[in-house]
């Protein structure tokens, strides 16, 4: 196994340069899973007429959803959200 490709899973603590860059294409690729997912969502919300209240409630508790996924998993390769798709790591001191 190739350990320069092996990404800590549930990793707390603080993140060298080289760690940070490790991880951080792990990272990209979950960030543009979700990003796309919920656009496609966030897109068929807008198109909605408001009498469709039922479903656009159905719709927005799955981008609610989605996004809490996507912070549970940024957090859990150690990996802070600061924002909507923006991930920050701390590096000791600070981010």
């Amino acid at each position: 196994m190739d350990e320069a490709r092996v990404v800590d899973i549930s990793r707390k603590g603080t993140f060298s340069l080289g760690e940070a860059k490790r991880v951080l294409p792990v990272i990209r690729g979950i960030t543009e899973k979700y990003s796309q997912t919920v656009d496609a969502k966030i897109a068929r919300l807008e198109a909605l007429d408001s009498s469709q209240s039922d479903l656009i409630a159905t719709i927005e508790a799955e981008v609610n959803a989605g996004i809490k996924e996507w912070h549970s998993k940024i957090r859990k390769l150690g990996g802070e959200p600061k924002g909507l798709w923006l991930v920050d790591f701390d590096c000791g001191n600070g981010y």
